[in-house]
């Protein structure tokens, strides 16, 4: 018997990754060329990836089904009367995916907080518009308990979104020449109240809907976010351009270091 091993992820994503276009395509191909036992990691963020876990499963169970059909009855049954702007909703994720630049690459944003590169301003704006929309439409205590579990979700994408992309300001400001010392210790102080939003929201999420986002910010090394090394400048006890440790300070670091892209020090990991 020939089997396949996929990843399904969910954690350690904080973005939507329904990738229903992929799940459209391999499962019925793999069922086709003889593929007969199925395994994959999936720690499910269920608020923003739901309909991933039960299209793979409706079509591990039957892989001649017609997914687009299925989707339509997940949509009609599910979503109800908020079907169509939560068809959108879903919709505009996958294609963040699907039509992200190349280059392509095995479990790309895997553990990778540029993630939030896929989620830029205005796409989190019009993804939030539809939530509101089929808030409008919905009717049932049902389908408003399901809304809200997918807005609580996605408030937690909101939210790490808005932190990384001030962390990245503040990347940018403390490597500029000549240095704005002014500019740095403002962005530094927007990089906190991004990060405080943000473990406040996911503890918020994680507390009231468990299940729907299993991911959790995890700190990988010594010099983290929170109580790392804190940069002369920002302290104002340097000159500028000039960065000195100094003994850590209750809130985060602004040292430039530890922002850069290619060096970031906070990973998303599986609960």
């Amino acid at each position: 018997m020939v089997g396949i091993y996929d990843y399904y992820e969910g954690a350690p994503q904080l973005m939507p990754r329904p990738t229903l276009y992929a799940v459209t395509q391999s499962i019925p191909y793999a069922y086709e060329v003889g593929v007969r036992a199925f395994y994959a990691e999936s720690f499910a963020n269920w608020g923003i990836d739901g309909p991933k876990y039960w299209l793979a499963a409706q079509l591990l169970w039957d892989a001649k089904q017609h997914p687009a059909a299925l989707l339509d009855t997940y949509y009609r049954e599910y979503w109800q009367e908020a079907a169509g702007p939560m068809r959108e909703f879903f919709d505009l994720c996958d294609r963040q995916w699907l039509e992200q630049p190349l280059p392509s690459y095995w479990l790309k944003y895997f553990k990778d907080e540029h993630q939030a590169l896929r989620f830029p301003p205005e796409v989190r704006l019009a993804l939030r518009m539809k939530l509101e929309a089929a808030g409008r439409l919905a009717q049932s205590d049902t389908v408003r308990q399901r809304l809200e579990f997918t807005s609580a979700a996605f408030a937690v994408t909101e939210a790490f979104c808005e932190f990384s992309e001030a962390r990245d300001r503040l990347s940018r400001l403390a490597l500029a020449a000549p240095l704005d010392q002014a500019a740095v210790v403002a962005a530094a102080g927007t990089m906190r109240q991004g990060l405080g939003k943000l473990e406040i929201v996911l503890m918020r999420t994680k507390t009231k809907h468990p299940l729907a986002v299993t991911a959790k910010l995890l700190r990988n090394t010594p010099a983290t976010i929170r109580g790392a090394a804190h940069c002369g400048v920002c302290s104002g006890r340097s000159q500028p351009g000039r960065l000195l440790p100094i003994s850590p300070p209750p809130l985060a670091t602004c040292c430039p270091s530890m922002f850069l892209p290619e060096a970031r020090n906070w990973s998303l990991m599986a609960s």
